[in-house]
């Protein structure tokens, strides 16, 4: 692999923004190939809602590559984060994030691909690694020969984690005399978010989803996916309603964070209220962060059976579970009072054409730490039965 010359689309560079405000040294000069289909398909989605007039189609962002380690649209943005890392002659990549976090293992799983060494700091309840059960996207870290570093699961990623990353960097320069690259959490940066206005770009220019697509659904546990989205679809005219939905912090959170972005790019002065680009919901949270209800993985059971889609129980699959029950009119979780954007959703849809981003992470449902939590016994269907002499007693 190589690095390949960048420039972003056409009516990135097109736009009054761009003309007027844009910190051209913000954006990336190179990329590096990691998807290994160029365009991730769409399709409609065979799932029987309540209420019929809605037509929900999916992106399937988890198929960007055929190796379930690299799967998942966190590759989007560490096409462009790498390549900062390989430019910098980085041997090293640091980045943070939960315990079964997709964006630490895709991480891993391309530093593999480059030879370098990853280093995962790890939120966990325990800093006893014996205590740990080691599987999902934990195995593949392992697997992959990641060095594990354990912290506190409520440390904070500017005041306790980004710390002791510069730490370690700077000790592997000082014993090793080797470079290293810090990603943060989810890749969430104004580089990372590169990957996401190529993927509009794609949507839009080889998919033409403005011909059958009126709103976009995406989960936001970092803010980087609905960053990129949201900014290209504001470049663009607008065409589509964006719609977040939270599985972490709140509507707040990821709105500021938007913001960020948007002014890391084009300033502060040019008068855009970014708050206009983009719906969020955070009902969605429900229990909170890779927390779940049995209702919840009872979903995730009964869409998988219907569509032959599997969702992951920390982010889509909450999206998902979310997003049908308010388009039947029904209420998710009980943080949907104090939700305005989640009461109002219905009205705030554009139209009643749906596509959904689907963005990876089926490796946490071999959490067992997750199903555990999962009583099969509740589910509508019995799974379990003893062979015996009742069994010939089957009548057709």
């Amino acid at each position: 692999m190589k690095l390949i010359n960048y420039k972003p689309p056409k009516w990135f560079f097109g736009h009054k923004l761009a003309q007027k405000f844009l910190h051209r040294q913000k954006v990336p000069t190179k990329f590096i190939k990691l998807l290994d289909q160029e365009d991730t398909q769409i399709q409609k989605l065979d799932y029987k809602i309540k209420n019929t007039k809605y037509e929900i189609y999916i992106k399937r962002d988890d198929q960007t590559h055929r190796d379930i380690h690299l799967q998942g649209n966190k590759l989007r943005k560490l096409e462009f984060l790498f390549a900062e890392a390989l430019s910098q002659n980085a041997k090293h990549i640091l980045t943070a994030g939960g315990l079964q976090s997709n964006h630490c293992r895709a991480v891993a799983a391309v530093s593999k691909l480059f030879n370098l060494d990853s280093h995962l700091f790890l939120r966990s309840n325990t800093n006893d690694p014996s205590k740990l059960n080691i599987n999902g996207n934990l195995l593949i870290n392992f697997l992959l020969d990641s060095k594990i570093y354990l912290i506190e699961k409520r440390a904070q990623y500017l005041s306790d984690i980004e710390y002791k990353m510069k730490i370690l960097k700077d000790k592997i320069k000082q014993n090793l005399g080797e470079e290293s690259y810090i990603i943060p959490i989810g890749g969430s940066n104004t580089i990372g978010l590169f990957g996401y206005i190529e993927q509009f770009n794609e949507m839009i220019d080889k998919q033409n989803i403005d011909e059958f697509i009126s709103d976009i659904i995406v989960t936001s546990g970092s803010g980087g996916t609905m960053s990129g989205l949201a900014i290209a679809n504001y470049m663009t005219g607008s065409k589509f309603k964006i719609h977040s939905f939270c599985v972490c912090d709140n509507s707040n959170y990821f709105y500021n964070h938007l913001e960020k972005e948007f002014q890391n790019l084009f300033g502060s002065d040019t008068g855009v209220d970014t708050r206009n680009f983009v719906n969020i919901i955070q009902c969605s949270r429900g229990l909170g962060y890779a927390k779940s209800t049995q209702d919840e993985l009872n979903f995730l059971v009964d869409f998988f059976r219907q569509t032959n889609v599997l969702l992951d129980p920390v982010y889509t699959g909450k999206t998902m579970y979310s997003l049908v029950n308010l388009l039947n009119d029904e209420k998710p979780t009980s943080d949907y009072f104090n939700d305005p954007n989640a009461e109002n959703f219905v009205s705030n849809l554009k139209g009643n054409r749906i596509l959904f981003i689907h963005t990876g992470g089926q490796l946490g449902n071999f959490d067992v730490d997750k199903f555990s939590e999962f009583s099969l016994c509740k589910t509508k269907s019995n799974v379990f039965n003893c062979f015996g002499d009742n069994v010939f007693n089957i009548r057709p």
